[in-house]
């Protein structure tokens, strides 16, 4: 095999004749061996793989072992065919090896490969093996290059070398004002029309996932305490203001007045920031949606992958207009998206209500967090009756409903652990002068336990299965939980225990 390449590097016409010699001598032993010998059977493999004209699609490039593909590619290397069609699946080649070098972390070798390439393309593929191996600066000053000396880069180069950028601000360097930034100062320059399809819905994505981050961190600054020292100066200031006003103008009215305008315009700015965010992320979320359903417009039936796809994108993005459903700018993007006719085109209660049908163990924990505001409540009731309702099957409705009862019962026993005070007698016993807290059985977690194990645990990502699968075997459940338990320090003061759960039927701590 080995002869038969550096053959074809010379040229010369023996190539084919060592060839056709090999591929006589395989097929002899395979006519000659009563029972299929494995290694003659990977011979040929290997043969079938050296065809003349060197092409093989996407999927099969993919679905080659990395030795046949390394084979494969090192056979177009010799060829030295400057053939257009030949080029690209030379490249096509190489960069699917680069990708399998990557993941068995083979960097040097990789880079190796793809010097024996050209174009924008391959400064792409280097710096994603300069970033996966830490260099992130050599990566970055040649992202910023091709984005700056490259006057006609295709779109498609543009925004993953965009892409590229922003992980590289967002991950190691935490600049995710930055990136997103920079994600978005493009964004109206690119026409849709003439940019794939798989580029598009991974710069909206990216924009998306960025922006839900941006969002988390904007809120839990507003829980924070220094936001909260911001709130209570404002109506400290305000107050002295108005106790300043019925006395004669002066400079420490002045300074009152100063400090207490700059303390707003900082509140104001935050809660700005937040609303923007949040129109930012839904606005992405749904671009990137309208990308994900393409697929099926065509053929309703999609594989297990893209299904699981859409649904990992539409969980957080539904949470978020929830969230944000009284927003006139969140509400526009979502009758938009609906207006457009897009797959799925309904309106964010209908898609949680099948949500609830399908995924009632990952949904109902996000959805009964509104179960207890009376302004969203008739609404969270309304949708859990349509959810079972819609259940045609009486024994998986029943099911439902039972699950809908648990959760909701885990939920109300999580809200009441939360509000009890450690130093209730009637709840909690202290032991000693530690820091230790002994719970007694009136306490809601441990008088419900056996409703809790049967409801997964809110704090853990749980597998995504089947859906309509209510069995709950996969999820990870509660087991046991000791009786001591500690409040912490912080602001919310969380109430510290041990437990332990089950994850798919093993012991866990």
């Amino acid at each position: 095999m080995f002869a038969y390449l550096y053959y074809i590097r010379q040229d010369s016409s023996s190539a084919k004749e060592i060839r056709v010699f090999l591929e006589s001598e395989e097929c002899k032993k395979a006519v000659s061996d009563e029972i299929p010998n494995p290694t003659t059977l990977s011979h040929l493999r290997d043969f079938s793989v050296l065809d003349h004209k060197g092409f093989a699609t996407p999927a099969e490039l993919e679905a080659l072992p990395i030795n046949r593909l390394i084979l494969h590619t090192q056979y177009l290397l010799q060829l030295h065919n400057c053939d257009d069609a030949y080029q690209g699946l030379l490249q096509a080649a190489i960069f699917e090896l680069s990708r399998r070098f990557i993941q068995l972390k083979a960097f040097a070798p990789c880079l190796s490969l793809l010097e024996k390439s050209f174009g924008s393309e391959v400064i792409i593929e280097k710096c994603k093996v300069l970033i996966a191996k830490g260099d992130e600066s050599t990566a970055e000053h040649l992202l910023r290059s091709l984005l700056q000396t490259t006057v006609t880069v295709e779109p498609e180069i543009e925004i993953e070398a965009r892409c590229l950028l922003a992980e590289l601000f967002a991950g190691p360097r935490n600049l995710l004002d930055q990136a997103v930034a920079f994600l978005q100062e493009a964004l109206d320059r690119f026409d849709k029309s003439i940019i794939k399809s798989e580029s598009r819905l991974r710069y909206f994505s990216l924009i998306h996932r960025l922006t839900a981050r941006q969002l988390y961190n904007i809120e839990e600054h507003l829980e924070s305490r220094a936001f909260r020292m911001r709130e209570d100066a404002i109506r400290e200031w305000s107050k002295q203001q108005e106790q300043a006003s019925q006395r004669p103008p002066s400079m420490a009215a002045r300074r009152i007045e100063c400090e207490l305008r700059c303390e707003k315009e900082a509140v104001e700015t935050v809660k700005k920031k937040l609303l923007s965010t949040a129109v930012a992320t839904v606005s992405a979320g749904l671009e990137a949606l309208k990308l994900l359903s393409e697929p099926y417009k065509k053929q309703p039936l999609q594989p297990k992958h893209i299904n699981d796809a859409v649904l990992r994108h539409i969980f957080p993005l539904i949470d978020v207009i929830f969230r944000f459903d009284d927003n006139v700018d969140v509400v526009r993007e979502l009758k938009m998206y609906v207006g457009s006719g897009m797959v799925p085109a309904v309106w964010v209660q209908v898609i949680i209500t099948k949500l609830i049908m399908a995924y009632p163990y990952h949904v109902l924990h996000s959805v009964l967090l509104y179960k207890f505001d009376e302004n969203r409540a008739p609404v969270v009731q309304s949708m859990l009756e349509e959810a079972e309702r819609r259940i045609a099957n009486e024994k998986d409705r029943a099911r439902l409903h039972e699950i809908i009862e648990d959760m909701t019962a885990a939920h109300v026993a999580y809200l009441q652990f939360v509000a009890l005070k450690m130093n209730d007698t009637r709840f909690f016993e202290k032991r000693g002068n530690s820091a230790l807290y002994y719970m007694l059985g009136n306490v809601s977690i441990m008088s419900r336990i056996e409703i809790l194990k049967r409801v997964p645990l809110p704090v853990v990502e749980q597998k995504l299965g089947f859906p309509r699968d209510y069995s709950g075997d996969e999820l990870v459940k509660w087991e046991v939980i000791e009786r001591e338990c500690m409040q912490a320090d912080g602001l919310s003061a969380p109430k510290i225990t041990r437990i332990y759960i089950v994850v798919h039927t093993h012991d866990f701590l």
